[in-house]
Parts: structure tokens; C-alpha cells; sequence
């Protein structure tokens, strides 16, 4: 009887060909894993990038945004619309001149952190 049992399960066992091992099923969960694993770290590290980039074009545009405003500006500051008082100081100091006329003129940057 012990051997019939024993001829039965090993028939069983080696004359399946349908399905997996239990080894076979471990080593395909942990290469999936290890994948899995990798992809989950590319993607962290492409939001990262993402984020810091969008950040970098938002500082970019008000950079360039206060640029020209300073230069559109100093354009319409012209000596002759200037008061006699303030033709005087520009001419002994002129970049002091141009920095109260910017200073008066254009709204100082945002600083949002």
C-alpha cells in the first residue's frame, strides 16, 4: 500500500507539465521585486527633477519679468522731463538718480521662498 502511495505521488508530481515550482514562483516574485524596485526609484527621482525644474522656470520668469521692467523704466526716464533739481543730482550722481527714479517706478521683486 506504501508503495502504491508513493508510485501515485511521484506520477503526480513529475508528470505535470502545467504550472510552476515553488522555486520557479520565489525566484520570478523576487526578480519582480528587484524591478519593481528600480522603476519605483527612476520615477522618484523623475518627479524630483521634474519639480525642481518647474521651480527653476518660475524663478526664471519673474528674474526676466523684473528685468524688464527695470529696463522699460530707465527708457522713459529722460533728462528732459526731469525737474530742474533732479537734472542737477543726476548730472553729480547719476546712478543714485537712476536708482530713486527705479525705486519710486518699479515694484520691488516678489521673494516667495
Amino acid at each position: 500500500m506504501h508503495s502504491r502511495i508513493t508510485a501515485y505521488l511521484s506520477s503526480k508530481v513529475s508528470s505535470d507539465p502545467e504550472g510552476f515550482t515553488l522555486v520557479e514562483v520565489l525566484v520570478a516574485g523576487i526578480l519582480m521585486a528587484g524591478i519593481m524596485i528600480g522603476v519605483s526609484r527612476l520615477s522618484t527621482s523623475a518627479l524630483a527633477s521634474s519639480a525642481k525644474q518647474a521651480e527653476r522656470q518660475r524663478i526664471e520668469a519673474s528674474i526676466s519679468n523684473n528685468i524688464q521692467m527695470l529696463q522699460m523704466e530707465d527708457s522713459y526716464l529722460r533728462f528732459e522731463d526731469m525737474s530742474n533739481e533732479q537734472q542737477v543730482r543726476g548730472c553729480k550722481n547719476p546712478t543714485m538718480e537712476l536708482e530713486a527714479h527705479l525705486s519710486q517706478k518699479v515694484p520691488a521683486p516678489d521673494h516667495q521662498a
